[in-house]
């Protein structure tokens, strides 16, 4: 099973947005938050989606920082925070 981030090399961030299931990429529900917070970082910036074969996904992983869904939930845009 191959897994889907999105990255941004204008950030050098990444979120692991989902995985591939029978060959159909599908986000992870549980993902949203962690998503969302990459998406409000990044808008308007160059985003790309990498699948975890791709031969410099290991060098990917190495330079960029991971938004998690505890990030997500820390930051000033969380759920919690804006209501």
């Amino acid at each position: 099973m191959k897994q889907l981030f999105f990255i941004s090399h204008d950030t050098q961030t990444a979120v692991k947005a989902g995985r591939s299931v029978n060959g159909i990429p599908q986000i992870e529900t549980g993902q949203v938050p962690a998503i969302n917070a990459f998406l409000t970082l990044n808008h308007l910036k160059n985003i790309l989606s990498v699948w975890d074969d791709d031969d410099d996904f290991e060098e990917v992983l190495d330079t960029y920082t991971f938004i998690t869904i505890q990030d997500a939930e820390n930051s000033i845009y969380s759920k919690d925070k804006l209501a």
